[in-house]
C-alpha cells in the first residue's frame, strides 16, 4: 500500500505555505452594475392584464443567472387575508423566451412545475429561498406560508427558471438584436396559488426584473462584436424543460411522446386527482394514497420505452425505488444532498416520479443526454395508479439540453 501510494503521489506546496494570491484576476471587467429594467406597457397586472412583458436591452454584458422579477402584491380584501399555498412563480402559466424576435423557450403548466422544483430543493435550501420569495413558516419541508393581512401589500421576488435566465454565460446585449424579451402570463386561476377558503382578490403592482450588468473592456468587447460581424456565433449551453399535460381514462395507460430531442436528460411524472380537496397546482397525487405501503397498496410500476431500449430494464415497481429514480434525476443521489419531501408526504400528495436518461450527467459531463431524433418513439408505460376518473391527470416534464447559437442579427436554436 505505502509503496503503490509513494509511487504514484508527488510533493506539492501547502495552502498555508503558498502566499500567491488566490484565483485569477479579471481587470477586464470595468465596472458591474445592478440594474432594474420596468415591465412595458403597463404597471398593473391581474386576472383581466395577465401579461408581463420585459425587454432587456443595454450595452453591457447581461449575468442572466443575477435577474430576479419583484412586484408588489396586493390584497385587495378588506376583510380576508390572502394566504399562498405554493411559490409566487406558481401564480404564472406560462413563460415565453425570445432573443433577437426568435422564440427560443415556451414553458406552460408553469404552475405545477414551480411547485416541482421548488420540492427538488434540499430543505434548508428552500427555506432560505422562501425569505425573497413567500416566506415559509413551519420549515423547509411544510407548505405553510406567511399570509398577507387584508387590504395589506407585500413586495415579493422570484426567479424565473428557463435555461437563458439561469445561464451563467453572460450575454452582449449590444449584440442582440431588439433585446431579449421575457413575457409571462399570470395563470386564469386568480386563486391557482392561493387558499380559496375566501376568494382570493389580489394584483400586482411596481413589477421589475432585478439584474447585473457588466461593463467590459472595449478591446475584449470588441473582439467579441468582430466575431459576431464576422459571420461566427457565440454558443450558450443550457438546460430546458417541455410540460405536456395528458388526461387519464383509466387506472393503466400508455403515453406516447412525438417530439424529438438531441439530448434528452430527465423525466418526471405527477399525478394530479380531481376532487374538491385537491389543489391542481401542489397536490400530486401518489396511488398509496396516504395508505402504509404494502405489497398491495404500493403496485404501481412505472416504465419508459425508446426504440427497443427500456428504462429501467425493469418496471420500476415500489416506493423505494420511485425515490431512488427520483434522486438520481434530481442529482442528489450521492452525498448528504435532499430533497424537501417528506417520506410520509411522499405517498400522499407530494409524490415526484423521475427517471435520469443521462449516461454520467451528474458526474460532471454534458451532452450524456439520450436522442430521441432517430425515429424510435418514446412511451411512458404505467399500472395500477388509482385513478382514472374523470378530471385525473398527468403532467410529463421533459428536460432536455438547448443551445441557441447568438448571431449577426438571428439566433439559431438546437434542441
Amino acid at each position: 500500500m505505502e509503496a503503490h501510494l509513494s509511487s504514484h503521489a508527488e510533493d506539492s506546496l501547502l495552502e498555508s505555505l503558498s502566499f500567491k494570491p488566490p484565483g485569477n484576476s479579471a481587470q477586464y471587467v470595468l465596472e458591474s452594475r445592478k440594474v432594474r429594467f420596468f415591465a412595458e406597457a403597463s404597471d398593473r397586472f391581474g386576472p383581466n392584464a395577465r401579461t408581463i412583458r420585459f425587454r432587456i436591452v443595454d450595452q453591457g454584458f447581461w449575468e442572466p443567472s443575477s435577474s430576479r422579477i419583484q412586484f408588489t402584491l396586493n390584497n385587495k380584501d378588506s376583510s380576508n387575508a390572502l394566504t399562498p399555498v405554493a411559490p409566487p412563480l406558481s401564480m404564472m402559466s406560462r413563460i415565453r423566451i425570445f432573443i433577437s424576435g426568435i422564440l427560443v423557450e415556451d414553458w406552460s403548466e408553469i404552475g405545477p412545475t414551480a411547485v416541482l422544483m421548488d420540492r427538488l430543493k434540499g430543505a434548508s435550501r428552500r427555506l432560505n429561498d422562501s425569505t425573497e420569495a413567500n416566506m415559509l413558516t413551519a420549515g423547509g419541508y411544510a407548505d405553510t406560508y406567511l399570509a398577507l393581512p387584508a387590504s395589506s401589500s407585500r413586495k415579493i421576488m422570484l426567479t424565473v427558471p428557463c435555461g437563458v435566465t439561469t445561464n451563467e454565460k453572460f450575454m452582449p446585449l449590444s449584440l442582440v438584436s431588439g433585446g431579449v424579451v421575457i413575457e409571462m402570463e399570470l395563470a386564469a386561476d386568480s386563486g391557482q396559488a392561493f387558499d380559496t377558503t375566501n376568494t382570493p382578490n389580489w394584483d400586482i403592482t411596481d413589477v421589475s426584473m432585478l439584474a447585473t450588468v457588466h461593463t467590459i473592456d472595449s478591446g475584449l468587447a470588441n473582439s467579441y462584436a468582430k466575431h459576431i460581424l464576422s459571420g461566427n456565433s457565440i454558443n450558450f449551453h443550457a438546460k430546458s424543460m417541455t410540460v405536456t399535460r395528458h388526461l387519464l381514462t383509466d387506472s393503466t395507460f400508455t403515453i406516447p411522446i412525438v417530439r424529438g430531442y438531441s439530448r434528452l436528460c430527465q423525466i418526471y411524472l405527477t399525478f394530479h386527482k380531481q376532487g374538491a380537496s385537491e389543489k391542481f397546482v401542489k397536490d400530486f397525487y401518489h396511488p398509496c394514497n396516504n395508505q402504509a405501503p404494502t405489497t398491495s397498496t404500493d403496485a404501481c410500476t412505472i416504465q419508459v420505452q425508446i426504440g427497443s431500449r427500456r428504462f429501467p430494464e425493469r418496471a420500476m415497481d415500489s416506493v423505494g425505488e420511485q425515490f431512488l429514480r427520483l434522486r438520481e434525476a434530481a442529482g442528489v443521489f450521492y452525498g448528504e444532498s435532499d430533497i424537501a419531501i417528506l417520506p410520509t408526504d411522499f405517498v400522499n400528495r407530494k409524490a415526484v416520479f423521475g427517471l435520469d436518461l443521462e449516461k454520467v450527467g451528474h458526474q460532471g459531463a454534458s451532452h450524456s443526454g439520450l436522442s430521441t431524433k432517430n425515429g424510435d418513439i418514446l412511451t411512458i408505460d404505467v399500472k395500477n395508479t388509482g385513478l382514472g376518473s374523470s378530471g385525473d391527470v398527468c403532467l410529463v416534464y421533459l428536460v432536455y439540453e438547448l443551445i441557441y447559437s447568438l448571431r449577426d442579427g438571428s439566433v439559431d436554436i438546437y434542441d
